[in-house]
């Protein structure tokens, strides 16, 4: 029988929302989460919060190839 939970702990929702935790944790979060759409609004907006900064990282990436290449012609 799984363990009732109360509400998530930051650290659990950011865990989860990045996949960290192992098998079993994942499947408890899971089942809390079926049943508490507080937790779930919280996992949510984290794992919007990665996917922006995920974007932003690709997009500075994207956006510093051209220019060190254009410096490296001036050189």
């Amino acid at each position: 029988m799984v363990k009732p939970m109360r509400h998530l702990s930051i650290a659990q929702v950011e865990q989860f929302a990045r996949k960290e935790l192992s098998p079993t944790e994942m499947r408890r979060v899971e089942a809390h989460l079926e049943r508490c759409p507080e937790c779930l609004d919280r996992v949510d907006v984290e794992a919007n919060s990665i996917a922006a900064l995920q974007m932003m990282d690709r997009m500075r990436k994207a956006l510093l190839r051209p220019s060190a290449k254009s410096n490296r012609k001036t050189e």
